[in-house]
């Protein structure tokens, strides 16, 4: 399992510390090479990414003033690496929604709430925060559930339903909109249908502004010159990386994202959340 593609990270992190020690006599400076797991959030409760890393000490001993970040992409050709001066990665947050209905016999639903029903046309009903109620003109937005659990057996209706959620933003207006958005509509379409629906939000990581210490326009023609793949520039990612709870903690920082995965087309390439996805020498 690759998750994210982090086992090809932690190779290129240690090609990279391998390289720049060779070289440690001729930097003017400390290098500090960093993995962050947990970089979409830990789950539950849990501490976890680089919120706990900061909390831990990783930007004290010694002190950082300017940070490189890199990902893999298996949707990128090998040659070919891409960029975005600012902020890159979206707001991940997590929303819970626990519909309650009332239990009833499968052969007789009107005699109950169902609450199967209701979070059916809660999914439906989310969806339309995106398409029907933000200007995406401004920004990019994805609400999506990803998990729902509820009942126990074919022929009962069950007293309660639970989705699980993911809200990316790339604004912080848009954000508070959303997270308003997600609630009332889950309340109401539940109230319609005489069911009851709770709702929580938990910030997965925070959308933070990186944007105006941004170093790329320093070290991008540096970069250019000793690497031959072709640079893109890109628009950003509703994929998050809690990253960037950094920028604020010193002077300069960047989120750049460079991809290198195996030359194959979209449609042929695994993305690196599967199993099958490989890398190769050549990324």
């Amino acid at each position: 399992m690759h998750a994210c593609g982090h086992d090809t990270h932690v190779a290129m992190l240690m090609g990279v510390a391998e390289i720049l020690t060779r070289m440690k006599a001729q930097l003017a400076g400390t290098v500090v090479f960093v993995f962050q797991p947990a970089e979409e959030g830990p789950p539950g409760d849990e501490e976890g990414g680089a919120p706990l890393m900061i909390k831990e000490g990783l930007l004290t001993d010694p002190k950082m003033e300017v940070m490189f970040g890199l990902h893999i992409s298996s949707q990128t050709e090998v040659g070919k690496i891409k960029y975005r001066a600012g902020g890159m990665m979206a707001a991940s947050d997590w929303f819970y929604i626990t519909v309650h209905g009332k239990q009833a016999h499968g052969s007789a639903p009107w005699s109950g709430v169902d609450p199967i029903v209701v979070s059916a046309e809660i999914i439906q009903g989310l969806q339309t925060i995106v398409s029907r109620q933000v200007d995406l003109t401004e920004f990019p937005a994805v609400v999506t559930v990803g998990k729902i659990e509820s009942g126990v057996r074919a022929n009962i209706i069950p007293e309660v339903a639970e989705m699980v959620g993911t809200i990316r933003t790339l604004d912080t207006a848009m954000q508070r909109q959303i997270h308003q958005k997600v609630v009332l509509t889950s309340q109401k379409i539940a109230e319609s249908a005489g069911a009851r629906a709770e709702v929580r939000i938990s910030g997965k990581r925070r959308l933070r502004t990186t944007t105006r210490r941004s170093p790329t326009g320093r070290w991008l023609p540096c970069a250019k010159r000793p690497v031959p793949p072709t640079w893109w520039k890109v628009k950003p990612a509703p994929g998050p990386k809690t990253l960037d709870s950094l920028p604020s903690k010193f002077p300069a920082s960047i989120s750049s994202w460079v991809e290198c995965p195996k030359a194959e087309t979209k449609k042929r390439q695994p993305r690196t959340t599967r199993p099958i996805f490989t890398s190769t020498k050549a990324a």
